[in-house]
């Protein structure tokens, strides 16, 4: 029951006012290449290890959307239930995978960058075009 509690608060939460998206630039300069392998969810740029496993799902996901539409906002909620992100169904704790994506991406000092813009939601920032490669 403390479960479903939860769930029910978090997405009452996600679904509150939100921000408006700052204005942000669109990114320029040389592409940055975001390799990603399947087998692992391993995640590199520009040839650098990033991150694996559900924490590189994630970036992953987040940076399919960006590329195809310009996304920038994101929900702890939408990424819980995204069918590209395998999480447990059991103690998924999305929460602490999110904190080592934006520590990850921080100490790399990357063009990438998930800024936390209010509870549950997180903006994906990308300072350079981005080049998305898939390995199967």
């Amino acid at each position: 029951h403390l479960a479903a509690s939860w769930s029910a608060l978090e997405r009452a939460l996600d679904d509150g006012p939100r921000a408006p998206e700052p204005n942000v630039a669109p990114a320029s300069g040389r592409p940055a290449v975001l390799k990603h392998y399947r087998e692992d969810d391993s995640v590199f740029l520009d040839d650098a290890y990033v991150i694996k496993g559900v924490a590189g799902a994630i970036l992953w996901a987040m940076a399919q959307d960006h590329v195809a539409t310009g996304r920038t906002a994101f929900t702890n909620r939408e990424l819980r239930v995204d069918p590209r992100i395998p999480l447990p169904a059991l103690g998924e704790n999305l929460e602490a995978r999110l904190v080592l994506l934006v520590r990850r991406l921080e100490a790399k000092g990357s063009c990438l960058r998930l800024v936390r813009v209010g509870r549950g939601r997180l903006r994906f920032e990308a300072s350079a075009p981005l080049e998305l490669v898939d390995v199967g």
